[in-house]
């Protein structure tokens, strides 16, 4: 491929790139960023990053800044080819009140598709949780390591809304604008499901699900917005995503 001729960068559950156009240094670059993070975090079964299959290059589709920052450095021209999940929903208004550092933290991930929130677990991260809801109108699956009923509770308080609106993912329905399931609850739903069925995924507990776990729920979502809520700013494993937005006085 000519250098002046766009890479077309296709965004779905992952990203791909056709390998025959994607221009070697553009790989190098990227094989040296993700070395540390492309590692098994003690497990046997690699996370594998980067991989090729079918002729294309692949990675999660949260890596997609990677790859246009790799771009920009090597001085190659893309198109993103966004084939992700939108789904609108009618908007929840959240009753809670977001102080001035919380209103700048929201601002700034709704700058962006996805990110990562260095909160504790409590109020703040509700709130937060709550709030991108409200703003993104967006059908919302909501992956955690605690009890989704707790966190269904919270989130009804937050907006006022009784079941099914909010609910656990083992009784949802398509009348369920947020759904909050377990890792292994969701590592279970169908492909089209986690593909098609939400445009906001947000991840709680980033920082302490095992990575195996976490990247194969990334590589199955679809959705357009991606959120992790972390309670530190690294994981021990090294995987710790795209630049993680600290809440000022929360980390």
């Amino acid at each position: 491929m000519a250098d002046h001729e766009p890479l077309e960068i296709l965004v779905d559950t992952d990203v791909q790139v056709a390998s025959s156009a994607i221009p070697r240094r553009v790989v190098e670059t990227l094989r040296r960023q993700l070395r540390q993070l492309d590692a098994s975090a003690g497990s046997d079964e690699p996370l594998a990053l980067l991989t090729v299959r079918e002729g294309r290059h692949r990675m999660p589709q949260a890596l997609l800044p990677r790859l246009t920052e790799a771009c920009r450095k090597q001085g190659v021209s893309f198109a993103v080819v966004d084939r992700r999940a939108n789904v609108a929903c009618p908007p929840l208004r959240s009753r809670l009140r977001p102080t001035e550092r919380e209103r700048e933290v929201l601002r700034r991930l709704l700058l962006r598709d996805s990110g990562v929130v260095v909160v504790e677990p409590g109020p703040q991260r509700t709130l937060l949780a709550a709030e991108l809801c409200a703003r993104r109108q967006q059908r919302t699956l909501i992956v955690t390591e605690g009890e989704s009923e707790g966190y269904c509770r919270e989130l009804r308080d937050a907006f006022g809304l009784e079941s099914p609106l909010v609910a656990p993912l083992r009784s949802a329905s398509a009348e369920s604008r947020i759904v909050v399931g377990r890792y292994r609850g969701v590592l279970a739903l169908a492909a089209s499901a986690l593909r098609e069925g939400f445009g906001l995924v947000i991840f709680d507990g980033v920082d302490r699900v095992d990575a195996v776990t976490l990247m194969n729920i990334v590589r199955g979502v679809g959705a357009r917005y991606l959120l992790g809520l972390a309670g530190a700013a690294s994981r021990a494993d090294g995987l710790e995503g795209e630049p993680v937005l600290l809440a000022t006085g929360y980390a």
